[in-house]
């Protein structure tokens, strides 16, 4: 299995996300549930990428060899705050 999420920091995606499913199911298929501690190969998986288009649309298409039975969605975004500090400190203590 490649390791997606550390492909994308290499290719300079900004955010990364594996989502852990619990359950679900394909198209055509009977829902699977993750309740051993390998997951069904039939249980989707979701993996969120963000960044900007061009590049999100370059990583995919060098990653496409790998990526069979996958469906991509491109949703497009607003930036709504500019500014925002992403470090790690607790917000509560900086408004004491």
């Amino acid at each position: 299995m490649r390791p997606v999420p550390r492909l994308a920091r290499e290719a300079g995606v900004h955010h990364a996300v594996l989502h852990k499913v619990s359950a679900g199911f394909l198209n055509g298929a009977g829902i699977s549930w993750n309740v051993g501690e390998t997951p069904p190969p039939r249980l989707p998986q979701c993996l969120e990428l963000i960044g900007e288009e061009e590049l999100l649309r370059a990583y995919l298409e060098v990653e496409r060899p790998y990526l069979t039975n996958v469906r991509a969605v491109m949703m497009r975004s607003e930036e709504i705050m500019e500014g925002v500090d992403t470090g790690s400190e607790d917000i509560s203590a900086q408004e004491r």
